[in-house]
């Protein structure tokens, strides 16, 4: 299950990273680069997209969702494993005083 955690947070680096990287190719370019006195014209930065979840911000929300799941899963193993081990003592120690 530890293995599948660290799966999808690996999985979730490379969606943030293709987002960043579209975020960057997609920003505006600075001041001075246009012919026409450096304005930002039509055609730079985000004045055509819609609103909305991008499909990477949707993909990055079920895997941080996953990776919580899967969190909370490894979680309750340990809880239920520290039991099974608290009571393997116990039952060890009782072993060992009706002996004595």
């Amino acid at each position: 299950m530890e293995k599948d955690l660290a799966q999808k947070v690996e999985e979730l680096d490379k969606v943030r990273l293709d987002q960043r990287t579209e975020e960057l190719e997609n920003a505006p370019l600075g001041r001075g680069r246009g012919r026409c006195g450096g304005g930002r014209g039509r055609g730079h930065g985000r004045w055509g997209q819609r609103g909305g979840s991008s499909t990477g911000e949707q993909t990055a929300q079920r895997l941080i969702e996953e990776i919580d799941e899967i969190s909370r899963n490894v979680e309750k193993l340990r809880v239920e494993a520290d039991a099974e081990y608290a009571r393997e003592l116990v039952a060890e120690e009782e072993r060992k005083a009706a002996g004595w």
